[in-house]
């Protein structure tokens, strides 16, 4: 009945890690998985491949996933020198900055100094620096690096 016990425990337990784990590759924070490219898109195109893996460019929406983001792109990143798409956009109304995913109102933010300034006129799709970890407008159609984000109980569905 012991070894019977066990095997149950076991198999729970890979249940679990299957069901709140992260795929290879992916970062885990909170609730959430995180992929940081080791290729650099446009953000038309990071998004798109983010949905390939049931995802979404990374829409860090509290202080502690920004600060969890912030450190990862500051640490050892995957590229060096560029900065990484996130989810966010004023696509529809100037200086009016939203989570794509949802249409909702970006309200904790990590700005640098001076930015957004849309510089150009041309600059509507968010991005972190990886030199400090903080957030900057970039033109959509640059070639950058991007972050993607899924639900940890999506990400069952691509282990084993």
């Amino acid at each position: 009945m012991a070894r019977f016990s066990q095997f149950v425990f076991t198999l729970l337990s890979l249940s679990i890690q299957t069901v709140f784990g992260c795929p290879s590759g992916w970062l885990s924070h909170n609730d959430k998985c995180y992929f940081l490219s080791s290729f650099k898109a446009s953000w038309p195109a990071a998004e798109s491949y983010c949905r390939t893996f049931h995802a979404k460019l990374a829409e860090p929406m509290d202080r502690s996933s920004i600060n969890f983001l912030s450190g990862e792109v500051k640490g050892s990143p995957p590229l060096t020198g560029t900065d990484y798409f996130l989810g966010g956009g004023d696509l529809f109304v100037e200086g009016e900055w939203i989570w794509m995913s949802t249409q909702a109102l970006i309200s904790a933010t990590n700005w640098a100094p001076g930015e957004p300034n849309d510089g150009g006129h041309h600059e509507d799709c968010l991005v972190i620096y990886p030199s400090a970890g903080l957030w900057n407008d970039a033109t959509c159609s640059d070639q950058k690096g991007f972050i993607c984000e899924m639900e940890a109980e999506m990400a069952g569905s691509l282990i084993g």
